[in-house]
């Protein structure tokens, strides 16, 4: 039975387990230990029900992951949640060379926000996919921007290098994109137009997301400027 306002000594006390952070509204999370899943499979990213992220912590990760979740019950409960249709906020955050990167910069072409940490299982299974799409696509346009969560950029970077990507990342270990997109969980990916605007919010991941999502992408790159 799910457990509600579960204590952080009694998330600490868990050990290694699958802490499901169940978005309620912007202001209510619900945390849920359940049993361990098997490393690396789909039963790892099985989400219960939408808006709902399932991600195995281990025990010196359990901090990272429950920072994060604070942080995002900090939003306030005004906060408004970015949907398709709507503008992409106009944000920024530096990449590996300390450099700005914004979503303006690539306004013209079509990109795919995709939050992501190192402890979250379903992030790390998703990422090799999105470098497939990006390498196949970027000569038409396609443009995948990792944001990387890590209040850690050790993390970040020991991630990175056993899954090394060739898209772009930026690093926001404070937290303000998730903020301004009202994040509803993790992982989450936002399919932006060459105008700027939000076509599609892609929340969780699983491998058979994969296909659909490809054709989303491929549709959104057939539009007119």
């Amino acid at each position: 039975m799910a457990r509600r306002g579960l204590a952080p000594s009694e998330i600490f006390a868990e050990g290694t387990v699958l802490v499901v952070l169940n978005y309620q509204s912007p202001d209510r999370w619900e945390y849920r230990p359940v049993a361990p899943a098997r490393r690396g499979c789909d039963d790892a990213v099985d989400h219960p029900r939408r808006g709902t992220a399932a991600v195995p912590l281990e025990e010196e990760r359990m901090r990272t992951a429950l920072g994060l979740a604070l942080a995002l019950m900090l939003v306030s409960p005004a906060g408004h949640a970015v949907k398709a249709g709507e503008a992409a906020p106009p944000l920024s955050a530096p990449n590996a060379a300390q450099q700005p990167v914004g979503l303006k910069d690539y306004r013209g072409k079509v990109v795919y926000v995709d939050f992501w940490a190192s402890w979250c299982a379903p992030c790390r299974q998703a990422m090799p996919q999105y470098d497939r799409l990006y390498q196949k696509w970027a000569s038409r346009g396609l443009v995948v921007l990792g944001v990387n969560l890590d209040t850690d950029r050790a993390e970040a970077d020991r991630a990175l290098k056993r899954r090394p990507v060739s898209f772009p990342v930026v690093y926001d270990p404070a937290g303000s994109w998730p903020e301004r997109f009202d994040l509803p969980t993790m992982p989450t990916g936002y399919l932006i137009g060459r105008d700027g605007i939000v076509r599609y919010v892609h929340e969780g991941f699983r491998t058979s997301d994969v296909p659909a999502l490809e054709a989303l992408i491929d549709k959104t790159l057939g539009e007119k400027p």
